[in-house]
């Protein structure tokens, strides 16, 4: 084996930035077990910034699910509102469907009974 290339030594620098912050001369166990944890981190990282993500959609969802829930009492105030900006911009107009006037008289009232 002394003359064939499995005897050559070759020397390695492995300076490496301890925890990312100082640098330190490590072996190679130190070296992969270093590597193994920055990988860990970085996985965890990405993990909670996909958790936090989520928690700030979760707040869209919920309101968007009691919309569908309540569909239509939404569909009802978006009618009243768009009857009301007609009968302000063309007085002489009026609302066809009598079920829909009456749902837009009861609104109307409970909004004034919460008005302080």
């Amino acid at each position: 084996y002394k003359e064939t290339s499995l005897e050559n030594w070759y020397s390695v620098n492995m300076v490496l930035l301890d925890k990312g912050r100082f640098p330190k001369v490590f072996g190679w166990r130190e070296a992969c077990d270093a590597y193994i944890e920055h990988i860990r981190q970085c996985k965890r990282n990405m993990i909670q910034f996909d958790l936090d993500k989520a928690l700030a959609r979760e707040n869209i969802i919920e309101g968007l699910l009691l919309a569908i829930a309540n569909i239509d009492d939404i569909v009802d105030i978006i009618l009243c509102d768009r009857h009301r900006i007609v009968s302000l911009r063309h007085p002489g107009r009026r609302i066809s469907d009598p079920g829909q006037k009456s749902r837009c008289r009861i609104q109307e009232r409970h909004e004034e009974a919460q008005q302080p």
